[in-house]
């Protein structure tokens, strides 16, 4: 079997590992097909992991678990940070608050009132 020779294949494949899956039973049962899988060919006769892997995203599949990984600690690290430093804001300016609502004893405390003053 060769590229040349694949008839496109229109299956929805749902995620890259089922897809891979998929490719393979076909290539089993002698089907020379491929698919496109987000702008990507891949093709039964050489659908392994480590190839389609490759070809989608330039490195292996635990390469690429690895990568998302670390992307995914780094994004949690940083919204852990963005998330003290709002906390840490809003606590600096409860003495603000606390003035601007001694300023007003007895008077109703409408929304509009207080948010004017900030």
């Amino acid at each position: 079997m060769e590229r040349t020779d694949a008839v496109l294949l229109q299956e929805y494949m749902g995620t890259l590992d089922r897809a891979i899956e998929r490719l393979q039973e076909l290539r089993e049962q002698g089907q020379n097909v491929y698919i496109d899988f987000n702008g990507h060919k891949l093709y039964s006769c050489d659908a392994s992991e480590e190839v389609v892997y490759q070809e989608m995203f330039g490195m292996s599949k635990k390469e690429h678990e690895e990568d998302l990984a670390r992307r995914r600690a780094e994004w949690e690290k940083q919204e852990a940070e963005r998330k003290a430093k709002e906390q840490e804001e809003t606590k600096g300016k409860i003495p603000e608050w606390q003035a601007a609502l001694r300023e007003i004893p007895g008077k109703v405390l409408m929304k509009d009132t207080f948010m004017k003053k900030f």
